[in-house]
């Protein structure tokens, strides 16, 4: 599917021989994607910053949580990393979002945050 997502700009897919859907890759992600993923990892000892705090997982899912309630945690049994599904309805919030952890890394004990959109 991510030759096709790259080559076309348009995906058919069909099951035994008829058609199910046509249509963009994005509007297909949107269709049927669970949504962004937020990875959220935290600051390794090496780049502990003296005046930063240890990884507080729980502020962080709070923190997400406020700014996008739709917001759900994938994985909460790893200490070393963080991560959540968010719909593709949060798009206008993810601004705010990044903004706000960008603020609270230090006091979060954050190292890095990205975000991803699934393939096909």
């Amino acid at each position: 599917m991510d030759e096709a997502e790259i080559l076309g700009d348009r995906i058919a897919i069909m099951d035994k021989g008829r058609l199910q859907i046509c249509g963009t890759p994005s509007f297909l992600k949107t269709k049927f994607g669970l949504g962004y993923t937020l990875i959220i990892e935290p600051l390794v000892a090496d780049s502990m910053r003296e005046d930063a705090a240890e990884f507080c997982p729980t502020q962080t899912r709070q923190t997400v949580q406020a700014l996008v309630p739709e917001a759900e945690p994938l994985d909460e049994s790893r200490a070393d990393m963080v991560t959540y599904i968010l719909p593709w309805s949060a798009s206008n919030k993810l601004r705010d979002l990044f903004f706000v952890l960008e603020a609270k890394s230090d006091e979060y004990g954050i190292g890095t945050t990205g975000i991803s959109m699934p393939t096909l």
